[in-house]
């Protein structure tokens, strides 16, 4: 598989599921660390007091991670399932 200039280099598998294990999930998150999403999450979220734990940025975009990631599965394995995602 070609690379390019990110900073991960994708493997192939042998299997035949059809899916990744990341499903393109660390293009994404270039796409926010490139866009500036975070430092505006950083910056219009103020929700973490202390400053332990993750900060908000981060939880914010685990959240759009997860979300990704859950509509990928579904849309994979579950009949009809691109129908019910566009209503």
């Amino acid at each position: 598989m070609a690379q390019g200039i990110l900073p991960f280099k994708y493997e192939e598998e042998k299997k035949s599921t059809g899916m990744t294990a990341l499903a393109g999930l660390p293009l994404y998150l270039k796409l926010v660390q490139k866009t500036g999403l975070g430092k505006s999450i950083q910056k219009h979220i103020k929700v973490r007091e202390s400053g332990q734990g993750w900060t908000d940025s981060q939880i914010v975009t685990v959240l759009i991670l997860l979300n990704l990631a859950v509509r990928y599965w579904f849309l994979k394995n579950i009949p009809g399932g691109l129908k019910i995602v566009r209503l």
